[in-house]
C-alpha cells in the first residue's frame, strides 16, 4: 500500500520541478521602484495666475484676507494702489480667503472671479483712477490709481 503513496510525493515533486524550472526560465521582472512625480491640474482661465507663483516686481498685490467673506471690516488689502505705466502697472489680486470673490471694475473695464487660492491679474495700460468692488461682498472695494 506504500507504493501508491510514493508516487504520489513522486509525482507531486516532479511538477513542482516543472513549475519551477518555467518560472525560471521566464525573464526577471522586478517591481516598479521608481516614483512617477503626481500632479494636479488646475483649471485658471487665461490671464491668471496661481497663488502659489511669486509675484513680479513689476506687480502690485492686492489680497483677499482670510475671512474677508464673513468679516465685514476686512476688505481688500491695500484698499488703494498706485502703479505707474510701464513701471508697476500690473496688479495682482490674490484670493487668501476660504470663499470665492470677484474683482469688477466699477468702469467696465474687468470683471474677474477669484476661487480660494487664485490669483488674477491685469494689466492697466491708460492713466485713470479705476474703482472696483467685490460683487459677492459689497463692503469690499478698492481704487487703483494709474500714473503716466
Amino acid at each position: 500500500m506504500e507504493k501508491p503513496h510514493v508516487a504520489v510525493v513522486a509525482l507531486a515533486a516532479a511538477a513542482a520541478a516543472a513549475a519551477l524550472l518555467i518560472l525560471l526560465q521566464q525573464p526577471q521582472q522586478r517591481p516598479l521602484t521608481t516614483t512617477t512625480p503626481t500632479t494636479t491640474q488646475t483649471y485658471v482661465p487665461l490671464g491668471t495666475r496661481l497663488v502659489t507663483e511669486a509675484p513680479t516686481p513689476s506687480e502690485v498685490v492686492v489680497s483677499n484676507p482670510f475671512g474677508s467673506s464673513r468679516d465685514q471690516s476686512l476688505t481688500f488689502n491695500p484698499q488703494h494702489v498706485k502703479v505707474v505705466l510701464n513701471v508697476n502697472n500690473t496688479v495682482a489680486w490674490v484670493n487668501e480667503d476660504s470663499a470665492v470673490h470677484t474683482v469688477v471694475s466699477l468702469e467696465r473695464l474687468f470683471d474677474y472671479t477669484l476661487q480660494p487660492g487664485q490669483r488674477i491679474i491685469h494689466v492697466f495700460t491708460q492713466p485713470g483712477t479705476y474703482r472696483y468692488t467685490c460683487s459677492l461682498h459689497p463692503w469690499m472695494t478698492g481704487l487703483v490709481e494709474v500714473y503716466s
